[in-house]
């Protein structure tokens, strides 16, 4: 009842925050990307630097843990491994030098899945119902298996509920 999920055909693992077209402060917009440009305009931008990356193709990931945050509950994803991890983060730099912009918590990045956003925090007993509930959780995602992530790709969103590899209209 505090957790909005989100639809389970929109979970995805983010690799790279790009850019949120709502905020153009300069440590958060590429250097290269006129700070007035449409929002066209800042897709051909980004699309065109993520491309020039080396794709690092399927990575193992493992589950890390559930965090439950004042906005948003994700599943805290680790790499499986020391070489799957610098594959991650070469595309990571390449892309981001590619942009003209690295945000200001570049290096503490974790990598994640966003299951739902918080539509009530929890209080009281609920509060520690919840703890609870985030523990078993976090037993039961340390048991699972490593797995392979698809490919990365660019995607398009028009609100945090819905992800596309195509461009949308916005």
């Amino acid at each position: 009842k505090n957790i909005i999920l989100r639809p389970e055909d929109s979970y995805h693992m983010t690799v790279l925050d790009c850019l949120v077209f709502e905020n153009r402060a300069p440590e958060h917009w590429p250097a290269g990307l006129a700070p007035d440009a449409t929002m066209a305009e800042a897709d051909d931008y980004i699309s065109a630097a993520v491309a020039t990356a080396p794709n690092p193709g399927r990575v193992r990931m493992r589950f890390d843990r559930l965090r439950v945050g004042k906005s948003a509950t994700v599943a805290l994803l680790v790499p499986d491994s020391p070489q799957e991890e610098k594959k991650l983060w070469d595309f990571r730099d390449a892309a981001t030098e590619a942009m003209g912009m690295r945000v200001p918590n570049y290096s503490k990045y974790r990598f994640h899945i966003s299951l739902g956003y918080m539509w009530q925090l929890p209080e009281g007993e609920s509060a520690a119902k919840m703890e609870a509930l985030v523990a078993k959780i976090d037993t039961f995602l340390a048991q699972q298996p490593a797995f392979e992530t698809g490919v990365p790709y660019m995607d398009y969103f028009v609100d945090m509920m819905a992800f596309s590899p195509d461009r949308m209209e916005r």
